[in-house]
């Protein structure tokens, strides 16, 4: 049986506003494209009656975050496919976030830490940022912390603290790969690197030692 919601159509860009918890309201946006989508005209200007399929109503996260925004149906197809990352946990209903935010502030910061440009650093990283540096994994050890408060700093950082290592997690990171911390945010191996808030942009770093045997089992997806 095709359940029906009525939704108003509008403007939207590459980063649509999510809903937040006390603006959750039911309804969910499927693109006209698709061939199982019922529209039919309403008499509210530019809206219309769309049919939701079966496996989109069952995800009553990502319709949540679909209540007052429209996705392209690129992103719509994405955030559908890729919502759970290799835990099985779910950026929609964990961090109230889509898959395809975390996608965009994810290759922003692996852009630019790779290839070292501004605009996706200052696109992708929350100012001023924490950074700490660990020599060892014992939880007791204090490390060394500073704050970093713009792109030239954030560069010298990255040339004296991150190792090797450290820049191979980054550049094979991915939204399967990244671990998931409800209420938190996102990270990078086990919050080497935090995407949180909202905007889910790059928050606090902390780096530690890594080994080769860690950095191929998160790479290939075999922890």
């Amino acid at each position: 049986m095709r359940v029906k919601r009525k939704i108003v159509l509008g403007r939207f860009g590459r980063h649509p506003r999510r809903c937040r918890r006390s603006a959750f309201a039911s309804g969910l946006y499927v693109p006209q494209s698709l061939t199982s989508i019922l529209v039919s005209i309403c008499v509210v200007a530019v809206s219309a009656s769309v049919a939701i399929p079966a496996r989109a109503q069952e995800d009553t996260c990502l319709s949540k975050l679909y209540a007052e925004h429209t996705p392209s149906e690129a992103d719509y197809l994405f955030d559908v496919a890729f919502d759970r990352n290799f835990q099985g946990k779910s950026f929609s209903c964990e961090i109230l976030a889509t898959a395809s935010e975390a996608r965009s502030t994810l290759e922003d910061f692996r852009f630019g830490y790779l290839y070292n440009s501004e605009e996706h650093i200052e696109r992708s990283i929350r100012f001023p940022l924490t950074v700490a540096r660990f020599k060892t994994r014992k939880s007791t050890e204090e490390g060394e912390r500073v704050t970093v408060r713009n792109f030239e700093e954030w560069m010298t950082i990255k040339q004296q603290w991150f190792d090797g290592l450290q820049a191979a997690f980054i550049s094979c990171a991915n939204v399967r790969s990244v671990r998931i911390y409800k209420n938190r945010g996102f990270a990078i191996r086990n919050g080497m690197v935090w995407f949180t808030g909202e905007d889910v942009k790059v928050g606090p770093i902390s780096l530690m030692p890594v080994t080769e045997e860690e950095l191929v089992a998160e790479c290939a997806g075999t922890r």
